[in-house]
């Protein structure tokens, strides 16, 4: 008695991951953290910027704008940025692919009121 087996050997194909092309440059995607939520008159408070750079290229970060809203003052200019009025500027720092970049900023309540941070980046 004799036993045959037979296996399929598959054929190559080409597969590509589907929305990988939305990584395939530099993208600078930013997320706003503080300790605090309810901030008292001329209480100084830390915010944290971080950067990301979820893209497969190097990012340059020219300007950051509307970091410091105009209910708040800027107390410390934060390490390797300079403030242009509600902006920061890193002159130009690279972003690696996959890096994270934090910005610490010491703020100051100006006014009574309710603030909403947006900050956003400019090239």
């Amino acid at each position: 008695m004799s036993t045959r087996l037979y296996v399929q050997i598959p054929s190559a194909t080409s597969e590509r991951a589907v929305g990988v092309e939305r990584f395939e440059d530099a993208i600078v995607q930013a997320s706003i953290l503080t300790p605090k939520k309810d901030l008292r008159m001329g209480e100084e408070f830390e915010l944290r910027i971080e950067l990301v750079n979820a893209g497969s290229k190097i990012a340059r970060i020219m300007r950051i704008e509307d970091a410091v809203p105009d209910s708040l003052e800027l107390r410390q200019n934060p390490t390797m940025y300079n403030a242009e009025g509600s902006a920061l500027n890193p002159g130009g720092k690279k972003l690696d692919p996959l890096k994270t970049e934090s910005v610490v900023l010491i703020l100051k309540p100006t006014r009574q009121g309710r603030v909403r941070l947006m900050p956003r980046q400019s090239t």
